[in-house]
């Protein structure tokens, strides 16, 4: 995936390894777990579902993440933000963990993530972004591409998508 690299450590570490408790892990920014048959070419244009759990829940969470990815009930790749300081965290008492997609542009297979999450119990408001915008350095409030209202297995275009469809095309 196009981010790995970005993300290794100082060591040159990705964190691929499930193993570790990201609650405590430093060795990387992100702990990443594949799926069974995963390849970085199922990720033609990616995005993902985003997650931001308390600190002290991290752990358990990712544990049931990272175990639904690997017995393929949500996307073919998932990570977790560790203990490694983060300068793009938004609120250092909370982890993101990012349940992708393959193609943003599929709304079948967003939504199919999207129920798996629910399915695992993750009832709350959840927004969706693409790879694009993150690799384009665009973090924080507004940049969704998609929002499931809590308890919600659709969603609807947040408002960066419907801006992006009315710009004019020249």
């Amino acid at each position: 995936m196009a981010d790995v690299a970005d993300t290794a450590g100082a060591d040159g570490q990705t964190g691929l390894s499930t193993d570790q408790l990201p609650s405590t892990y430093v060795g990387a920014p992100w702990i990443w777990c594949e799926a069974r048959g995963y390849a970085e070419s199922l990720l033609p244009d990616p995005g993902k579902w985003m997650l931001f759990v308390p600190v002290e829940q991290v752990d358990a969470v990712w544990q049931r993440v990272s175990a639904a990815i690997r017995a393929d009930k949500l996307g073919p790749l998932s990570k977790v933000a560790t203990a490694w300081p983060n300068p793009n965290a938004r609120d250092p008492s909370r982890r993101a963990i990012m349940i992708y997609s393959g193609d943003w542009n599929d709304e079948d297979d967003v939504r199919r993530v999207l129920c798996g999450l629910r399915d695992l119990g993750f009832e709350g408001k959840l927004s969706y972004k693409t790879d694009a915008t993150t690799l384009a350095g665009s973090y924080g409030r507004g940049v969704a591409t998609y929002i499931s209202d809590a308890g919600s297995r659709t969603f609807r275009p947040a408002a960066a998508k419907l801006a992006a469809q009315q710009e004019p095309l020249f």
